[in-house]
């Protein structure tokens, strides 16, 4: 099966939560870039960096804009940033595209701008940090994507700095249009101003209305081909899992953290294993979808050392299956207790979870195979197939490092489930 039948067949079984957008690149069977990636790295970084305890700090602690911005100012410097050396770091990880937040909650605008007084040549680095970001994300053939929050936690109009989470009205509708008025200028600076940028990737969304379909709009006009996450309505391309994997139907992603936040937090030691985290990227690649990670650099501009040894050891992970995962779609294949099953477009990627038994059986599709491949040194696998399907393997790769291993299997036919997948054994 190609690609597009792939997407139908997990559009049909009725998987995920469905996408009330039918104008979405997606819906509309243009295959982009973000489907030939399966991993993104985002950076949450601003002035709240410095506080070196989460990106929600100004709420939490009720600060005073003047008084916070003013305080976290002479930490936040980044004077040992070298956007190169966080495009390589990615590169390393295996990632095809880079995200970072140019504002977050906080209302701190990592870019000059004149539409509020919190921003880099203002307030902070004399640099512009989004400038430098998209140049270099572009030398390294990167995608580039934007975060930009639709909350202000320092802007006027907006309804509450201090609430528990969101504010749910506007007080006064006046306040509403002026506030948007305020998000498209910044957004239209945004993409105007430092060439292609492919994915917009929008957070904070409240209270409503926020009159996003208009805002929609006028970033496809700035940047036709642009791809927008669903956070402002439709339009939209890409549906959000945050920190899990619940599969959506279209295009998805699921965003993760590393540990327990997302900006820079000292004390947070919570670290994911590397295991832990190619684990995540199977279950997400298995439902379609692209992994996300969260990177939380330092006010400097440095990467903790945790994030960046769990990144390189991915990439080392993804230099052998990475290729895989690019060619690979939506599973029609239920769970199992020792592999992950995804389909290519003539073989399946059989990854190995755990030490398979000495008896362990592969009953999932009747398809008669071809060969079994190590793709890691192109070592032909011995195995037996009965009549029904079912395989047994002589000698299979057994997990590097705790990391799973793979074979490839490579299949004659349209893949035939030997059965269809149904309701999840766990009821909702």
């Amino acid at each position: 099966m190609g690609r597009g039948s792939w997407r139908m067949l997990s559009r049909s079984a009725g998987y995920g939560t469905g996408c009330s957008c039918p104008c979405s690149w997606y819906y509309r069977g243009i295959v982009t870039w973000f489907e030939e990636t399966p991993l993104g790295i985002i950076f949450h970084w601003g002035i709240y960096s410095a506080g070196a305890r989460g990106e929600w700090v100004m709420n939490r602690e009720r600060w005073i804009p003047e008084e916070y911005f003013r305080g976290m100012s002479s930490a936040f410097t980044a004077a040992l940033w070298d956007p190169d050396q966080w495009m390589e770091l990615a590169q390393e990880a295996g990632a095809g595209y880079v995200i970072l937040t140019t504002r977050h909650h906080d209302g701190y605008c990592l870019w000059p701008t004149e539409t509020t007084p919190w921003c880099v040549g203002k307030v902070g680095p004399d640099r512009d940090l989004v400038g430098e970001f998209v140049d270099s994300a572009h030398r390294h053939g990167l995608a580039t994507g934007l975060y930009y929050s639709l909350a202000d936690w320092s802007h006027p109009d907006y309804p509450s700095a201090w609430e528990r989470d969101w504010p749910l009205s506007w007080p006064d509708p006046d306040q509403s249009r002026t506030f948007v008025q305020y998000c498209r200028q910044q957004i239209r600076e945004l993409l105007s101003n430092y060439g292609k940028i492919d994915y917009l990737w929008y957070d904070g969304a409240f209270p409503q209305p926020m009159h996003g379909e208009e805002t929609n709009q006028i970033a496809r006009e700035l940047q036709p081909g642009i791809l927008l996450n669903e956070r402002n309505g439709p339009p939209w391309d890409i549906a959000i899992s945050e920190q899990g994997v619940r599969p959506k139907e279209g295009l998805w992603e699921a965003a993760i953290t590393l540990n327990d936040n997302w900006g820079y937090h000292a004390t947070d030691r919570a670290w994911k294993s590397v295991a832990q985290v190619v684990r995540t990227l199977l279950d997400v690649r298995s439902e379609g979808g692209n992994l996300l990670l969260n990177v939380g650099p330092r006010a400097d501009g440095t990467i903790p050392e945790e994030s960046r040894q769990t990144l390189r050891a991915l990439g080392h992970w993804m230099s052998r299956h990475g290729t895989a995962l690019r060619e690979t779609q939506r599973t029609p294949f239920s769970w199992n207790n020792s592999v992950t099953l995804i389909p290519g477009p003539d073989y399946i990627e059989m990854y190995i979870l755990s030490e398979l038994h000495e008896d362990f059986r592969l009953c999932e599709f009747r398809n008669r195979v071809q060969r079994i491949i190590d793709p890691a040194d192109g070592r032909m696998i011995s195995f037996h197939q009965d009549q029904q399907g079912c395989l047994t393997f002589a000698e299979p790769p057994k997990p590097k490092d705790g990391l799973p291993g793979a074979l490839r299997i490579e299949i004659s036919g349209e893949l035939e489930p030997l059965v269809q997948r149904g309701l999840h054994w766990i009821p909702e």
